[in-house]
């Protein structure tokens, strides 16, 4: 989504609140915790999966002070592609890439992986580690 600032201006509606209240509803905000005898549960609201779409969020009505409109007249809103999330490590920045491997050696896939995909370039100081873990599922006796 990119915000447009002056049709944002022109309804009165900060855009950096539309940005910040878009991305809870996508992404989901924690609004309380649910205590279930010695478990705690967060209790996330987000926008279903169907409304989520470039179509779905242009058609979210935004409050002004005039108003509901939607989001598609303070907004550009298209579908891309890029990380889905961005994490840090030490102030560095960190994407992940997770699969499911069931039926080969984690170590197989890993080669596969590195042939079929190029190197990237990168700027200097960053790097590309690649580093395959694997979690053991344990199942319990019926």
């Amino acid at each position: 989504m990119t915000p447009d600032y002056a049709a944002a201006a022109q309804y009165g509606v900060p855009a950096p609140q539309v940005l910040r209240t878009l991305g809870n509803l996508v992404e989901g905000e924690r609004v309380t915790q649910i205590v279930e005898g010695g478990r705690r549960f967060a209790l996330v609201v987000k926008l279903p999966e169907a409304a989520r779409s470039a179509h779905g969020l242009g058609q979210i009505l935004i409050e002004t002070p005039n108003g509901r409109i939607p989001l598609s007249k303070i907004a550009t809103i298209e579908e891309s592609d890029g990380p889905n999330q961005i994490s840090r490590d030490d102030g560095k920045r960190r994407i992940v890439l997770s699969a499911n491997a069931q039926g080969r050696a984690l170590s197989d896939i890993v080669t596969d992986m590195r042939q079929l995909s190029p190197r990237p370039s990168f700027r200097r100081a960053t790097s590309s580690p690649w580093v395959a873990s694997s979690r053991r599922r344990s199942r319990r006796p019926a």
